[in-house]
């Protein structure tokens, strides 16, 4: 025996002088030492008939100093004689010991961590001829996030689908097994109903092909609900400032320290000289009269300078030698990180100072101001003949007066005819009830069509008996398109509205307020808070009160017809000092982007005198 023998297991040939010795001491246990010798002589006994070469036999070998190790025999048959070799693999079978223990720590460790994100993990196995993919993993989250139980889903996958929301099921299979038959990535979102909750998932995975040609899916599974909530109440909220934007009066702006318009409203430029669809992006001096640009560059560059909020009265001459007046209020808009902006709020005026003048004028004055206005006032007979019409009717569609006098209000109207809604505004008109507010088409005189909003109320005689009554329309094919077009940011937009004269405000069809503006403190002392806690009929005078009551029936039954609110009127409100104001409330119906019904906004102006 070699020295290596000796130094691995202790005997020398003091020790052990034959098989016997050898035998006796490194198998002490009997039936061990019978069982390794039985596998000995069969291996001896095939390597003579064969080889001569004894095949290797791994046991357990107690060496001289009483320990255990692992030892690999085998042999060399020389005639009668064995060359035997016994090699030491204890410290092999140790390390391999810990790289087991190590690879099942390790996979632990790599569960207990697949466990803990808070995403759904899973895995899915197509097998080779493209048939039905199985689950061969599912995380507690995975289950928690899809309702399953582990066992039925291991035994049949479509389980999964269960339950996705029967208005996406449909897609969501259809996707999915395109993605298994073309085995590209998955990425989508849909709903599922847990417990009768319906919430918002996304799924992601990503194929891998194994080297027998079955692909293994691995995916993650997320609950977004939350963030899909939050993207709903976004959009409804950029709803209702694209809708309250629409339809203000207000000039509303932002420009850059360079003067160029940034965003602007569809009233932003009535005033311009240009025809343009959109001033984004142009100067005040690429867009009016020199005098004009110079004026109102200088007021940018005061806000510019001192920060603002700064209120003017501005006058702006018109291409056809007109004036508008305006009275605009401006301040910075500061935003980290980016350029400064100034946000510009312009309300034109130019009608309330004619108005306020001829209200204190006779009927001849009334007269003045209905012809020289950019509106289209008539008068109607009880039959609902015209009798009357402004001359600005030839400005605005280019008929003579005289063409319209002794015809029925509907001839010139695109529908036609006395419908029954136009009857019915009328027998309104007639019994004194309400003044009416409508949107139509009408002919110009060329044949063209445009948009109208008419505002009609009783004509009465000074014996209190109704004659007919009084209207007036504006074209608003520019609002009608800018309603349709107009999409912001809600960031911006909300400081827009934040920072507006007017008071912008939304109530639900049950008469509750839900937002006000912080303007309203300015007008009426009470905070947003305050006034939504404060109950509809302590907010208005009584008479008001009906008026308003009257208003959200009308609007209910709008809405259940599935026709637009259209409210305006002139309503006297509650201050927190007791006192009240006299305000303009226009209002209309607000939808979502699949078209239905959210809630009523509205703008009130202070129009007390």
């Amino acid at each position: 025996m070699n020295q290596q023998f000796i130094r691995s297991f202790g005997y020398d040939l003091g020790k052990i002088s034959n098989l016997s010795d050898w035998a006796r001491l490194a198998y002490p246990d009997r039936r061990q030492r019978e069982t390794v010798f039985q596998a000995w002589d069969a291996a001896v006994e095939q390597a003579r008939k064969g080889t001569g070469v004894v095949e290797p036999i791994e046991a357990k070998v107690t060496t001289a100093d009483g320990s255990v190790r692992d030892a690999l025999l085998s042999a060399v048959v020389l005639g009668d004689e064995l060359v035997l070799s016994a090699l030491d693999i204890t410290e092999w079978r140790q390390a391999e010991r810990h790289l087991q223990e190590a690879r099942a720590s390790l996979a632990e460790n790599a569960l207990a961590i697949t466990e803990a994100i808070p995403v759904g993990n899973y895995t899915m196995v197509q097998p080779p001829d493209g048939g039905l993919t199985s689950f061969s993993f599912m995380s507690e989250r995975f289950l928690q996030i899809t309702g399953l139980k582990r066992e039925e889903a291991a035994a049949d996958t479509l389980k999964a689908f269960a339950c996705v929301h029967p208005d996406d099921y449909d897609v969501w299979v259809q996707r999915n097994a395109e993605a298994f038959a073309s085995k590209q990535p998955f990425a989508g979102e849909c709903r599922v109903t847990i417990g009768g909750e319906v919430r918002w998932i996304r799924a992601e995975s990503v194929p891998r092909e194994l080297a027998d040609r079955s692909t293994v899916w691995e995916g993650v599974l997320m609950d977004i609900s939350d963030q899909q909530q939050a993207l709903e109440q976004l959009e409804q909220q950029r709803s209702l400032l694209n809708a309250v934007l629409t339809h203000i009066d207000a000039h509303v702006y932002m420009k850059n320290r360079q003067g160029r318009y940034l965003y602007a409203n569809a009233n932003a430029k009535q005033y311009l000289i240009n025809g343009l669809e959109s001033i984004v992006g142009y100067t005040d001096a690429e867009l009016m009269a020199p005098e004009a640009a110079q004026a109102i560059e200088e007021l940018d560059e005061e806000v510019f300078r001192e920060g603002g909020p700064l209120w003017r009265e501005e006058r702006f001459p018109l291409p056809n030698g007109g004036e508008r007046i305006f009275l605009s209020k401006k301040l910075l808009f500061r935003q980290p990180g980016q350029e400064d902006c100034l946000i510009g709020f312009s309300t034109d005026i130019t009608e309330l100072r004619h108005t306020t003048k001829q209200l204190a004028a006779s009927e001849e004055h009334f007269r003045l101001l209905a012809e020289n206005s950019s509106d289209v006032v008539f008068r109607l007979d009880s039959a609902g003949r015209i009798v009357w019409v402004s001359p600005s009717l030839t400005t605005a569609l280019g008929w003579l007066p005289e063409e319209w006098i002794g015809q029925i209000g509907t001839k010139f109207l695109v529908h036609g005819g006395e419908t029954e809604r136009y009857k019915a505004n009328l027998q309104s008109l007639r019994n004194n009830s309400q003044r009416v507010i409508d949107r139509e088409q009408i002919y110009a005189k060329d044949g063209s069509v445009s948009w109208i909003e008419t505002h009609a109320g009783p004509y009465v005689n000074s014996k209190g008996i109704v004659e007919g009554a009084f209207a007036c329309f504006r074209l608003i094919d520019e609002m009608v398109k800018a309603e349709q077009t107009l999409r912001l940011s809600e960031k911006r937009h909300r400081r827009l509205a934040d920072q507006m004269l007017d008071v912008v405000w939304a109530i639900n069809l049950e008469g509750q307020f839900t937002y006000f503006s912080p303007s309203l403190q300015g007008v009426r002392g009470f905070t947003p808070e305050e006034l939504i806690a404060t109950p509809l009929e302590q907010q208005f005078t009584p008479d008001s009160y009906a008026v308003v009551l009257d208003g959200l029936r009308q609007a209910r039954e709008d809405v259940a017809a599935g026709r637009p609110v259209n409210f305006h009127s002139e309503v006297e409100e509650y201050c927190k000092d007791g006192s009240t104001v006299w305000t303009d409330v226009k209002a209309t119906s607000l939808y979502d982007e699949n078209g239905q019904f959210l809630e009523i906004a509205g703008v009130s102006r202070d129009i007390t005198l």
